[in-house]
């Protein structure tokens, strides 16, 4: 499998956390910005938060049988500028702040989890760039 190679984010990820994980959920987003970018983003969950309502909604969303509807509906992306100036056209960088969660839609299924969230630094307006990752000294690639 892709994700047990040595190499592989996800495996990178296990290996450093502190505590097991249950699972490792991977978010692609294409960007139409000039070009094509695609972000992929890496969250762990944590073998002690795998159970609940919040994590039940996980596994249904990632059921092979779940369709692309329900996952759709539910599905949610909350987006935030937090650096860049007020008037946002004449900005050159700004950083974004990306919350990723599954919207629940009942009470059994409350209460709602962030999954994951991430900061984007120094983003590029001119040219849809996002600065390369630069790992801390000595790290494995």
């Amino acid at each position: 499998a892709v994700g047990s190679r040595r190499s592989a984010p996800s495996h990178t990820l296990q290996q450093r956390t502190a505590s097991p994980l249950a699972s490792v959920f991977v978010v692609s987003l294409v960007i139409p910005a000039g070009g094509v970018l695609q972000l992929v983003l890496y969250f762990g969950v944590l073998a002690a938060a795998a159970s609940g309502p919040a994590h039940q909604l996980l596994r249904a969303f990632t059921a092979p049988e779940t369709s692309d509807a329900w996952r759709n509906g539910r599905f949610k992306i909350i987006p935030g500028v937090e650096a860049g100036p007020w008037i946002v056209r004449k900005a050159r960088h700004l950083a974004v702040d990306l919350a990723f969660l599954i919207e629940p839609q009942s009470a059994s299924e409350l209460a709602e989890r962030v999954l994951g969230c991430v900061r984007i630094s120094h983003v590029s307006l001119a040219n849809g760039l996002i600065p390369a990752y630069c790992g801390t000294e000595g790290e494995d690639e």
